[in-house]
């Protein structure tokens, strides 16, 4: 008997369970599919704020007057640096002191910086409060030394300063 035979002989005494599984093919539900589409569809329309054009924007600009308009000019930001400090915790030495590009010599400790800081305000470059104040502690500064330098700045009258990283 030839393998065609033999499969036809076998197939007729299948019971009527393995032939239904072996009929059925797997076959790709589409329509849940098409429903979990629509609902992300749904969402995402939902969810999305339309912004309007940039120029679709009203633009209220001022009455034209002869008068000259004046510009502010960026200010010149006053960079201090503190560098020094030690790797030992229990060392508390002061830190260098240096403010970059306005005093010749640098303060020693922080009630010198607020005095020359104060002096620094007479000058008619960085006499406004809100000149910007850049504290700069190297990596291994005490935050005690940044709170008094901070502190200093303050006494001084300036009131725009914030704290960058300057390195090791």
């Amino acid at each position: 008997m030839n393998a065609d035979a033999q499969a036809v002989q076998d197939s007729q005494y299948e019971t009527p369970r393995k032939r239904r599984i072996r009929s059925r093919k797997m076959q790709l539900m589409m329509t849940p599919m098409i429903d979990v589409v629509f609902l992300l569809l749904i969402f995402f329309i939902m969810a999305t704020e339309f912004k309007k054009p940039e120029g679709l924007m009203a633009a209220e600009l001022p009455e034209l007057d002869n008068k000259p308009q004046t510009v502010e000019l960026p200010r010149n930001p006053i960079r201090i640096k503190l560098r020094g400090g030690s790797s030992d915790p229990n060392d508390f030495d002061l830190p260098t002191i240096e403010v970059e590009g306005v005093f010749e010599e640098s303060p020693t400790n922080f009630d010198e910086l607020a005095a020359k800081l104060l002096y620094l305000r007479t000058q008619t470059e960085y006499n406004d409060p809100e000149t910007p104040v850049f504290l700069q502690p190297s990596f291994r500064v005490d935050w005690l030394f940044v709170a008094q330098a901070y502190d200093a700045v303050l006494r001084a009258g300036y009131r725009n300063i914030s704290f960058r990283y300057f390195g090791k």
